[in-house]
């Protein structure tokens, strides 16, 4: 039901195969995933403390005049990245480059 509604013979086997697939990098017992989350880099940081202001998780903090991002508070919602006028904060594994061929095709003139 993930991709739309389909007879129950196809859910059945695509859950199979998502299981499959699931099972493999956890049969050593052991998985490690780097999530999204903030990234700063203080050399470009102003020190504003907008991104402070901005994040929900209260993950951001400026001890001893460095931005630090708290790993385990974010949530890599990307509020600070937005707000920060400096472009010091981005996401780790979002690239806008990536996301511009996309938007770009959504906006496409239609072709009849």
């Amino acid at each position: 039901m993930a991709q739309g509604p389909k007879p129950i013979d196809y859910a059945v086997s695509q859950g199979r195969g998502a299981a499959s697939s699931a099972s493999i990098p956890m049969h050593n017992g052991k998985f490690e995933i780097e999530l999204i989350r903030a990234i700063a880099d203080n050399e470009r940081c102003s020190r504003c403390g907008e991104c402070i202001d901005a994040c929900p998780f209260y993950a951001l903090s400026i001890p001893e005049n460095d931005l630090i991002v708290d790993e385990i508070a974010c949530r890599g919602c990307g509020a600070c990245a937005a707000t920060c006028k400096s472009k010091s904060i981005t996401l780790r594994y979002f690239r806008d480059i990536a996301f511009e061929s996309y938007i770009d095709a959504l906006l496409a003139p239609i072709e009849e």
